[in-house]
């Protein structure tokens, strides 16, 4: 059984796909400076980005949390550790790369060492 081959691709059609993709990044990069009033009047989108990076960062928690094997040495006792002081970072400072650069490093050390 022959399989058909794909069509060669031609200069035009690569110049199309370009300009295409050219257009799209133009547009994705400069709608949100156009519809800038819309966004700073719209309740809706403000809601939405005092809310969305908490949900985004539970999200990450989560992900990160979801092949730790809580059956086996060493229970997840390593994860749960650099979790709590980094949300104890947080909560005292109140900034991000305060509370990723410890917590980074925090993990990385207990793991090369305990593992």
């Amino acid at each position: 059984m022959l399989v058909d081959a794909a069509p060669p691709v031609t200069t035009n059609y690569l110049l199309v796909v370009i300009l295409l993709l050219f257009v799209s990044a133009v547009i994705t990069r400069f709608l949100p400076f156009c519809l800038k009033t819309f966004f700073e009047r719209s309740q809706v989108l403000r809601q939405v980005g005092y809310i969305l990076p908490s949900i985004i960062m539970c999200l990450l928690i989560f992900h990160s949390l979801d092949e730790v094997v809580w059956l086996e040495y060493p229970y997840g006792v390593l994860e749960m550790v650099t979790l709590l002081i980094s949300a104890a970072i947080y909560v005292w400072r109140r900034n991000i790369l305060l509370t990723l650069i410890p917590g980074m490093a925090i993990y990385l050390v207990a793991v090369n060492l305990y593992s």
